[in-house]
């Protein structure tokens, strides 16, 4: 009977693993992403999904608010290797093909931000860091040449990185937004594709709805896609987008800045009520 049970459980495990599908980030990006995210996806594929995800390990999974959506696991990866979009390949193509990319370029830049909330008021500099790539259809990666359209882009926004001290693999939070943005238009397989070899989708008409149900569904769900992403995917654009939900890290004396001063000032207050009395009763 125990065989049977831990076979059985193997075999949940296997399935699970094979449904599974990944999700490469650059590895600076993940490395610094710790923490608790908001994650939505829009898509001309399906109606939008929200969930959330905790960065905290070496893999990241997403959780769903829908059931029955797409397994994502998110994995930090090398820039000079391919990277795996086989998670979105359900919001890409119609098929459900999976698809990689290769990274062409990346940007970053610093702007000064000294006007900050006092909870994060250390944070002078903001840094902005962008990764450009290309997909392809296979698992070897888009080709970076100059013929080669650039319709993958990750950015990302937040402190500055700061240099790893020791060789020892660690996380951060220094991000607060992450998005995804995959051009299909130019794709094969993709909705946009389909509109202009005039092919019948029955996914697409499936998934598409009237408006007003569709914005009942978002509405229902506590979030709202915003115009901009809808019209961007009805136009094949795909978007994934994570915003941060825990409070970035602070150091200890920020966190509690206000007890402190609090304290401080009443022990202060004390000392100085207690000598002039002390001074009045001996006069």
């Amino acid at each position: 009977m125990a065989r049977a049970l831990v076979f059985a459980l193997s075999l949940l495990v296997l399935a699970a693993a094979v449904n599974a599908r990944e999700l490469h980030l650059p590895a600076d990006i993940y490395d610094n992403a710790a923490g608790e995210w908001s994650v939505e996806v829009t898509s001309s594929f399906r109606l939008p999904l929200f969930g959330s995800v905790t960065f905290q390990n070496t893999t990241a999974v997403v959780n769903w608010q829908e059931e029955g959506a797409p397994v994502m696991i998110i994995s930090r990866q090398s820039p000079d290797s391919s990277l795996s979009m086989a998670a979105l390949a359900d919001f890409l193509t119609r098929d459900g093909h999976e698809l990689s990319y290769a990274v062409c370029g990346r940007q970053d830049n610093y702007l000064s931000t000294p006007q900050r909330p006092t909870q994060v008021a250390g944070m002078t500099m903001t840094y902005m860091v962008a990764y450009s790539g290309v997909p392809s259809r296979s698992l070897a990666g888009g080709t970076c040449d100059n013929t080669s359209e650039r319709t993958v882009t990750i950015q990302a926004l937040g402190e500055p990185f700061k240099p790893k001290s020791g060789k020892e693999w660690y996380m951060r939070e220094a991000l607060y937004t992450i998005d995804i943005i995959v051009d299909t238009i130019n794709m094969e397989g993709t909705c946009v594709d389909m509109r202009g070899t005039g092919a019948s989708n029955p996914v697409r008409e499936n998934k598409k709805r009237p408006r007003k149900r569709r914005a009942h569904r978002t509405l229902r769900s506590g979030l709202v896609v915003s115009k901009a992403d809808e019209m961007a995917a009805e136009n094949g654009v795909v978007t994934l987008r994570f915003i941060r939900r825990s409070a970035a890290h602070q150091p200890w004396f920020l966190r509690h800045y206000t007890p402190i001063v609090f304290a401080a000032t009443f022990i202060t207050y004390r000392i100085v009520h207690s000598f002039c009395s002390a001074r009045a009763a001996e006069s």
